[in-house]
């Protein structure tokens, strides 16, 4: 159940700004920065499974 709540919580919203980039960015000129700190913030929470997991 842990790791369920991880995944609801933690790794999917941070999917979220990858597929809703408008609702976070009012200015189009920031979406190549934002992207990559995306990116980053959800191999974080991938590399946390992977390195936590039996």
């Amino acid at each position: 159940m842990r790791w369920a709540a991880f995944l609801n919580s933690d790794v999917h919203k941070a999917f979220r700004p990858i597929f809703t980039r408008h609702r976070f960015l009012a200015d189009p000129t920031f979406a190549a920065p934002f992207a990559d700190t995306t990116r980053t913030h959800v191999l974080e929470s991938l590399n946390r499974l992977i390195d936590e997991s039996p």
